[in-house]
């Protein structure tokens, strides 16, 4: 996007974005995937009305992702990125995909045809996978990126310690926006070459007796990329925030109004696009899909004395959405004619609640200073489908010569019994500690293990109802690291860690397959080079077990399967 901000620093920071502009370009390029929204020629006009000239920067020293702290990141024995505030908004970041293009590792996956974030980090991941957080709470919004996120923070490697359930690959943790205690106001327009546009307003200041608000607000309706569709959403995201001599409190509710293009992409015939203009769909006006988000985020916080802190945390999340979807199921290059079928779902409507307490410290312990985190948390994560409508497969359309307008049934000719009253709960409860221990001035040893207890429960249909997955278990995760620093600016670090992920299979005895365990060991080094810039690297191995159990048709009683991955990361 090109962007035109108003201030007294007009031309200084003009010509800045327009280096800025040209370094995207060219160095900060990623391969687009079938339904990516290309960069288009945007004009995007950003009035502050206090440019107080508060440093920014590309880069951010501490990072709260490893501990439920502030930490530098030289002292994590681990590798973590920052997307700043500043990286943001001088890149027009507007999804969790735009801000994975400044980490490495980190590379998108299916998205469901655009309506749900999903990345692969180290070799594992995808959409759904649970992996994506805001505020330390695991999303359910599908498409987590809004105007109410500060910056983005993603730990790679195993991260099950303070997360729980999760794939050893990692976790991408959204940070939002928190009130101020001076003014500022600042809105922003943009103009789409595509047609249409968005408009945002984005004013925090203080109230008195230590209150301080924030309400974010946005509407866009923009023309999708492709030869039809509309991206359309309405966001208002208020926060309060309290501060007192050893108390303080943050609320924070985002109320998310989306209709979005469910576009799947083209198809590829031997390796190949088809032979098509790449703007062209091959499904049909009928695709979108259209509901709402809802989060409220709750944090208490209480000073006990000078070197102790405790902390309540409670947040509850809800996507509630329908879509319809005309399919193509097989592709003719040489008549052209696509096979598709009319898909629709009704009544999605996915919850979680979330509470957590930790109460963490700085003691010295025999000479030596502890950074100490214990605590338990509690989560319910529940998906649900209500009506889901399967249709018949036509040959009725040809990419060559395309005449859309085909929509799906929804009624009982279609009706899908086994796919709809589709409800899966997973419960779980943990309790963890970590303790930072700096043994010297360059040597810190992380300890670090978490007990966590799951209950996962599945069930299906209207007219023939049945239970399809009822499983329990608890693991232990535990997590070693050693950091040593060569200088304040230069780290080593060494680390090994656990993780787990309940399985969701049956095997054809009925058998739920074990959790899927992963061990992650990881070395590297840190280089703060200046205040606004650093690199780093890191080597790693990734090892992790399955039990498949018996499939006929798949498998052949293959009891275990194990695989790794192996790297080296800039």
């Amino acid at each position: 996007m090109n962007r035109i901000p108003f201030g007294s620093t007009f031309v200084r920071q003009a010509l800045l974005n327009s280096k800025l502009l040209i370094i995207s370009t060219f160095i900060v390029g990623a391969p687009a995937f079938a339904a990516d929204k290309p960069k288009e020629d945007t004009l995007t006009v950003v009035a502050n009305a206090n440019p107080d000239g508060s440093p920014t920067s590309y880069t951010q020293d501490d990072s709260t992702i490893a501990s439920r702290s502030k930490t530098a990141r030289s002292e994590i024995p681990q590798s973590v990125s920052v997307v700043t505030p500043q990286v943001i908004d001088d890149y027009a970041v507007t999804s969790v995909n735009d801000a994975m293009k400044f980490v490495s590792g980190v590379t998108q996956s299916n998205t469901l045809g655009g309506i749900e974030d999903g990345f692969v980090k180290r070799g594992f991941g995808s959409n759904s996978d649970g992996s994506v957080f805001i505020d330390g709470v695991r999303s359910n919004q599908g498409l987590a990126m809004d105007s109410s996120i500060d910056h983005v923070e993603v730990l790679k490697g195993s991260a099950s310690l303070l997360y729980g359930i999760l794939n050893p690959g990692g976790v991408i943790n959204l940070v939002s926006k928190k009130p101020q205690y001076t003014w500022n106001t600042h809105v922003s327009g943009t103009s789409s070459s595509n047609g249409g546009g968005s408009g945002m307003v984005d004013v925090t200041g203080p109230l008195g007796n230590g209150f301080a608000f924030r309400l974010v607000a946005e509407r866009q309706h923009e023309d999708y990329w492709r030869n039809f569709g509309t991206d359309e959403h309405t966001l208002i995201a208020p926060s309060l925030s309290w501060y007192g001599d050893k108390a303080s409190f943050n609320i924070s509710y985002v109320e998310y109004k989306f209709d979005i293009p469910y576009d799947r992409g083209t198809a590829f015939i031997n390796g190949k696009p088809l032979n098509i203009p790449y703007d062209r769909r091959i499904d049909d006006y009928a695709n979108h899909a259209w509901g709402k988000n809802k989060r409220l985020t709750t944090n208490y916080s209480y000073k006990l004395d000078d070197t102790w802190e405790t902390n309540l945390n409670y947040a509850w999340m809800q996507r509630r959405y329908d879509s319809n979807e005309v399919r193509a199921t097989a592709v003719d290059p040489n008549s052209g004619l696509v096979s598709r079928r009319a898909d629709a779902n009704r009544g999605f409507n996915h919850q979680t609640d979330y509470a957590s307490w930790d109460i963490s410290g700085s003691p010295e312990l025999l000479g030596m200073t502890h950074d100490i985190t214990l605590g338990a948390d509690y989560e319910q994560n529940e998906t649900y489908k209500k009506y889901s409508y399967r249709g018949k497969v036509t040959k009725t359309f040809n990419m060559y010569n395309p005449v859309y307008g085909v929509s799906p049934v929804t009624n009982g000719s279609t009706y899908s019994d086994s796919n709809s009253n589709l409800r899966t709960n997973l419960y779980s409860r943990s309790v963890f500690a970590k303790d930072s221990i700096h043994l010297t001035d360059q040597w810190i040893a992380v300890l670090g293990g978490r007990l966590q207890r799951y209950t996962q429960t599945s069930s299906a249909g209207w007219v023939n109802p049945q239970t399809t997955l009822e499983d329990r278990g608890n693991a232990f995760l535990p997590q070693l690291g050693l950091v040593y620093k060569i200088v304040p600016d230069v780290s080593l670090y060494g680390s090994y860690s656990k993780s787990f992920t309940p399985s969701t299979q049956t095997d054809d005895n009925g058998n739920v397959a074990s959790t899927e365990k992963g061990t992650t060991w990881e070395v590297g080094a840190k280089w703060q080079m200046s205040p606004h810039l650093t690199s780093s690297l890191a080597l790693y191995r990734i090892d992790e077990k399955r039990h498949v159990g018996v499939y006929q048709r798949r498998y052949a009683q293959h009891p275990e399967s194990a695989f790794n991955r192996r790297g080296i990361r800039a």
